[in-house]
């Protein structure tokens, strides 16, 4: 099943984001995925590569980098974070940014998700 291109772009950048972490104060290579899905079934295993990924890094790579600075280039823009403001200030309010976007485009095309599926209750 196709879904739009629009919601892929929106799932790409939450799988970004969260690699993104592991990379700036995990400490990890990045994996470059190819940002081409177009299925659901594309994404799910985009979602799974995602997750994999970040199951790999070891939990110790993310102990005492509160104070990590942490810099973000956007075009001219610079952000810079201690890695506590990384994460609290930028990394979770994207994600979620991308994520309740995503739901919402979802439920706009038809899709039927509701609260509990956002949520994640069985």
């Amino acid at each position: 099943m196709k879904h739009p291109t629009y919601t892929n772009n929106q799932l790409e950048r939450v799988s970004d984001i969260c690699k993104g972490l592991a990379v700036r104060l995990g400490g990890v290579e990045n994996v470059t995925f190819e940002d081409n899905e177009t299925t659901f079934a594309q994404t799910l295993e985009r979602i799974t590569k995602t997750i994999a990924f970040l199951e790999s890094v070891p939990k110790e790579a993310f102990d005492n980098k509160e104070g990590t600075e942490v810099n973000i280039q956007a075009g001219s823009k610079t952000w810079t974070f201690t890695g506590l403001n990384y994460v609290n200030d930028f990394v979770i309010p994207n994600f979620y940014f991308h994520l309740v976007t995503t739901y919402a485009l979802l439920r706009k095309e038809g899709v039927p998700v509701g609260k509990l599926d956002f949520l994640g209750a069985a």
